[in-house]
């Protein structure tokens, strides 16, 4: 384990369990999208695209900068 994860983000162990938090919620959420995309595909189709766009934004804007 790397337990200097952390210091390398920039980030304080509370503000870093907010962000995973979220972006876990996130995913799990686009997971469902993805899969009634799957079953119907007229159904949330450009919501997997912009959630990876979202997530990469805010990791890009999260932490060291």
């Amino acid at each position: 384990m790397q337990w200097n994860h952390l210091t390398r983000v920039c980030m304080t162990y509370r503000s870093h369990f907010v962000f995973s938090a979220w972006v876990s919620l996130k995913l799990l959420c686009g997971s469902a999208r993805a899969l009634c995309h799957a079953l119907c595909p007229p159904l949330f189709a450009k919501a997997t695209t912009e959630l990876v766009v979202e997530l990469q934004t805010a990791i890009a804007a999260a932490g060291c900068r």
